[in-house]
């Protein structure tokens, strides 16, 4: 079985952000691992992508040859994940703000800049929605960040028009 869209899960919207301190911490925290290693920023945003497509949900299955390399980035912003949790930021908030970090740093000092703000957490990862993880034989697996829910994907000559409508049924950010 393959999700098509976020439209096949009941999936409640983000909450509403209470704190922009605590997400300001998050988001430096990242900036940081940035700083360390001006790669993370790219790869941030491709694991932001592929955790996106169709779900935002903070899991992606590692065992797909499209998602090589993500471990890298997963494993950077691990502890940023665990020192947040406890702020009701979830993984895959903070995977989304990683994403939007990495855009933010990348764009040339001889431009305007553009802020990409986050304007809410509350993101369920894989782990606790309905929805099922399949391994390589279609069995049913636990979900985790490295094992998220297989989904349905535009086809390869799919249309600007149509991938564009294909990533409003996520949630906006």
């Amino acid at each position: 079985n393959f999700i098509n869209s976020v439209a096949d899960v009941d999936i409640p919207p983000p909450a509403p952000i209470e704190s922009q301190q605590i997400l300001a911490q998050a988001k430096s925290d990242i900036e940081d691992l940035i700083d360390q290693n001006r790669d993370l920023a790219a790869k941030f945003l491709r694991l932001g992508f592929h955790d996106c497509i169709g779900g935002c949900d903070g899991c992606i299955d590692l065992q797909n040859i499209d998602n090589a390399g993500l471990d890298i980035p997963i494993q950077a912003l691990e502890n940023v994940v665990q020192t947040h949790e406890n702020d009701n930021i979830t993984r895959a908030d903070i995977w989304a703000l990683a994403a939007m970090t990495g855009a933010e740093v990348s764009q040339p000092n001889n431009r305007p800049r553009i802020a990409f703000t986050m304007n809410t957490i509350g993101r369920i990862n894989c782990e606790n929605t309905r929805m099922p993880c399949l391994d390589q034989n279609n069995d049913e697996v636990a979900c985790h960040q490295m094992r998220g829910p297989h989904r349905g994907l535009p086809s390869n000559d799919v249309t600007t028009h149509e991938l564009l409508s294909f990533f409003e049924e996520v949630p906006d950010e």
